[in-house]
């Protein structure tokens, strides 16, 4: 077992009846991973009674016939908000970036943020805090893509930003992206969670699909930039 094996296992130890989340990729060896695409919480847990725990690591790091996407669709329901993702990291991979993380700052499931203060779920909210700080420590990704306003104030909170990250933009020519310790570069857009992605601001000269779609893209393109420099 390498060193990496050894963190995702400390990572992923049980709580609450469930396995945490730390992340939705498509790589066979995460800790090299340039992008981190961070939401809020995972919508579905893992839960402990339903899933074999060897299979889960291996689904986590895509091997041994295992991988990610095709052990979430089996041991859990898709979330809505998943296709919105997908649609933005192959965004990001159309422009040359592949090495990417879809996490949470909060890395515990639940059916809805507002359930985290739920007794059942006491220690969750902190716990999947905690797995969010240590893989930004542990990866150190060239960037990181934060959607919506409640993942900046919570990513914030969680980082101790100063200054802290302002919120997401509010029209279709403004870009937030700012520079956070050891020359990570954050980028700031608006929710692709839904319902928020169904409200980004609205623009008197674009409808709302045109602005997010192209909006999408040259993100993808800066962070390419980024990580290519």
């Amino acid at each position: 077992m390498d060193k990496f094996e050894e963190f995702v296992r400390e990572l992923t130890t049980e709580i609450n009846g469930q396995y945490p989340r730390p992340w939705m990729t498509d790589m066979k060896d995460p800790s090299k991973a340039k992008v981190f695409v961070v939401g809020y919480n995972p919508a579905s847990a893992y839960s402990t009674g339903k899933i074999d725990y060897e299979r889960y690591i291996d689904s986590l790091l895509n091997r041994n016939g295992e991988d990610c996407r095709s052990f979430y669709r089996e041991v859990t329901h898709t979330s809505p908000t998943r296709g919105n993702i997908e649609m933005f990291t192959d965004k990001l991979r159309s422009h040359g970036v592949s090495e990417i993380i879809e996490t949470n700052v909060v890395c515990y499931g639940t059916g809805k943020k507002k359930y985290l203060s739920l007794p059942e779920n006491y220690g969750g909210k902190e716990r999947g805090i905690e797995i969010f700080r240590a893989l930004l420590d542990e990866i150190r990704p060239r960037a990181v893509v934060v959607h919506g306003a409640g993942v900046v104030k919570e990513v914030n909170r969680a980082l101790v930003l100063k200054p802290a990250l302002p919120g997401p933009p509010k029209t279709p020519s403004e870009f937030v992206q700012c520079e956070m310790a050891k020359g990570v570069q954050i980028f700031v857009i608006p929710s692709l969670a839904l319902p928020g992605y169904q409200n980004w601001p609205s623009s008197p000269y674009q409808s709302f699909c045109n602005w997010a779609d192209e909006y999408l893209n040259e993100i993808s393109r800066k962070v390419a930039s980024t990580c290519s420099a």
